[in-house]
């Protein structure tokens, strides 16, 4: 017998696909794109924990996204938004 947390996956697989959504976004997972090592935005934050030039902490619910680098900056910052540049050296994800 299914338990409720593969109730609820199979029934966001379902969603998702019957809306063309993709299914991490359904889940509130974090989206993250990256263009070459200068920019990162990633989508579904839930804000910023830590900010400094070398290195930028983003709470993304079950995990933390740490970004690490020269020259970091916030470039925007919105709800569900956040847009970084600078030398990116590595991108991190910690649970």
């Amino acid at each position: 017998m299914k338990d409720k947390r593969e109730k609820l996956a199979d029934r966001l697989r379902r969603t998702a696909g019957g809306m063309e959504i993709p299914l991490a976004m359904l889940a509130g997972e974090p989206r993250l794109e990256a263009v070459g090592s200068r920019d990162i935005i990633i989508e579904n934050h839930k804000g910023i924990l830590e900010y400094g030039t070398e290195e930028i902490r983003i709470n993304c619910g079950r995990l933390v996204i740490r970004i690490q680098g020269q020259g970091l900056r916030l470039c925007s910052l919105s709800l569900s938004e956040v847009s970084i540049s600078g030398s990116i050296h590595s991108i991190e994800y910690l649970t």
